[in-house]
């Protein structure tokens, strides 16, 4: 197939997918690719039509053969189409060498310096994602993308001064137009001029309508670090609302996931062997946002013998890729019925495959994905000799930490109104009691309150747990070189304090919702982990 006509295919096949015809799209894509196998932008796109329809296998075998294809004069648009794919399906390591291809010593590259930075950083290497920026500047390419994204970079490797100068450089040098550089300086507090700012291009309307829930998150952080409540929750409660009407979620869907889930694991049964050949232990750090796991993670980063790797989606992409299925939100039906025959053993020996190279050369390694709660009785079946650590958190405080912050579109869906945060944690709740019954003594506890008023005793009883070298807690060796792309990055670089708890209390008014639907929960929280 000549280029020409291999160019018109793919716009046609484009033309097909805007129109919701993915079945005829994949028909026309599998005849692009008889006619033209080495076209990486066509086996990318059947990635991303099998992992629509379902396919998970077929979708990782399509996203890895295109990044076979990829050398070092591709364009730099192919490359990252292919290496952001194979990152979506939990192929870290592959979208990493795709992009590990990418010369920074093409002319032809310059024009995508600051994209091909960006998708360095999604991946977690900073160090190439700052080169790749310093050459965009050099050469005068997206400017106030380039400050935003080096100021983010800063922020989450711990240089908050940096990181400060880089975001107000993008906004006032650069004339960012964008909301992301003052939501980020939102989460530095105490500003009363970034106040003012937004305050004004909020007057001015300078935002675009997708940018208005994100700005009223930014103000509510500005106003809640300048101790004024009454202005803060009007712009939470705007801000909330206006997200809420962009995601979906249902409680009663999910209330009915977790009924089945319960009941479809209710007779796993647990070895304690472990996989031949493994020299690496996973510690998974679980709970809901805002409850600690951060706060943990770092803390035990400072352990040589530890690689702390952040919030990885691995196991939810592995459990996909064995089932052949996509996951739903939280969980499909037909996902909910396969799970009794899952090829645990499998599921891993791929978990580990596609996450233990992080860990490098060391015997434990941190993966902090909160939402791994979700299968902790699949990860101990599959994972014999994982720990998993379970962060608990006073339900108001920790409800109330989620409706207060803005999250992806895609992610933690419930946190935007009081009654579907009250809802999500009961189905927490119910579903790691659940996990603790089948499994018991396998999963540890530890509640936020402890760690922050005891992190001495804390930190001695999860190494205790994970088989870990007793180390005394030195909060000044607390992260070390720890990066951290969350919520929590910027209070992570603090010494321990206790701010946090209780923090709903200034909000209490507002909170009445909440605080009914959670009345006992509250109650059995403070019996069970606080008395």
């Amino acid at each position: 197939m000549s280029q020409q006509n291999t160019q018109s295919s793919l716009i046609k096949i484009k033309q097909l997918m805007n129109q919701g015809e993915f079945d005829i799209a994949q028909f026309e894509c599998a005849k692009c690719l008889l006619e033209d196998e080495f076209n990486i932008e066509a086996r990318v796109m059947m990635s991303g039509l099998y992992y629509r329809s379902g396919k998970y296998q077929s979708a990782v075998q399509y996203a890895l053969m295109a990044g076979k294809l990829v050398h070092e004069s591709s364009d730099w648009r192919e490359v990252l189409a292919t290496s952001a794919q194979l990152a979506f399906l939990g192929e870290e390591q592959a979208a990493l060498s795709c992009m590990d291809l990418i010369s920074i010593n093409r002319d032809e590259n310059i024009s995508g310096a600051a994209d091909i930075a960006k998708q360095f950083q999604l991946l977690e290497s900073h160090t190439k994602a700052l080169e790749w920026l310093a050459l965009a500047e050099i050469h005068g390419v997206s400017l106030a993308q380039v400050t935003e994204l080096r100021g983010m970079i800063y922020m989450f490797d711990g240089d908050l001064a940096g990181s400060e100068i880089e975001l107000e450089k993008s906004i006032s040098e650069y004339k960012n137009q964008s909301i992301s550089p003052h939501l980020l300086l939102s989460m530095f507090g105490d500003a009363k001029a970034r106040t003012d700012r937004l305050k004004a291009a909020f007057a001015n309307k300078q935002f675009a309508s997708a940018d208005l829930p994100y700005l009223h998150y930014a103000l509510f952080k500005e106003f809640d670090s300048l101790g004024q409540v009454d202005q803060a929750w009007e712009h939470l409660s705007t801000g909330s609302v206006l997200r809420r009407n962009e995601v979906f979620y249902s409680g009663e869907l999910e209330t009915r996931a977790y009924d089945e889930l319960i009941a479809v694991t209710q007779n796993l049964k647990f070895a304690t062997n472990t996989i031949s050949g493994i020299n690496t232990t996973p510690i998974f750090v679980i709970g809901m946002p805002r409850s600690g796991t951060s706060l943990l993670e770092s803390m035990l980063a400072g352990d040589v013998s530890i690689a702390a790797c952040g919030e990885l989606k691995v196991m939810r992409c592995q459990i996909q890729f064995v089932l052949n299925k996509k996951i739903g939100n939280p969980f499909d039906r037909d996902i909910l019925q396969a799970l009794p025959d899952m090829d645990f053993l499998r599921l891993g020996q791929r978990y580990l495959e596609k996450a233990g190279w992080k860990a490098g050369n060391k015997p434990f390694f941190i993966d902090k994905n909160p939402g791994n709660f979700n299968y902790a009785g699949l990860i101990l079946k599959a994972l014999p000799n994982a720990k998993i650590i379970n962060l608990t958190r006073h339900p108001m405080d920790v409800c109330f930490s989620n409706l207060k912050e803005i999250f992806g579109p895609l992610y933690y869906t419930y946190s935007y109104t009081q009654e579907e945060c009250a809802n999500h944690y009961k189905n927490y709740k119910r579903l790691m009691g659940h996990w603790h019954s089948i499994a018991p003594g396998r999963i540890l506890d530890v509640a936020y309150e402890n760690l922050v008023s005891q992190p001495t005793t804390e930190l001695k009883r999860v190494q205790e747990f994970c088989g870990l070298a007793l180390q005394p807690y030195e909060a000044k060796k607390r992260g070390g070189e720890f990066m951290s792309n969350t919520a929590s990055t910027v209070q992570l670089r603090e010494p321990i304090h206790k701010r946090n708890l209780n923090g709903w209390h200034r909000y209490q008014e507002y909170l009445g919702g909440m605080e009914m639907l959670l009345k006992w929960d509250v109650e059995e929280y403070i019996q069970q982990y606080l008395n």
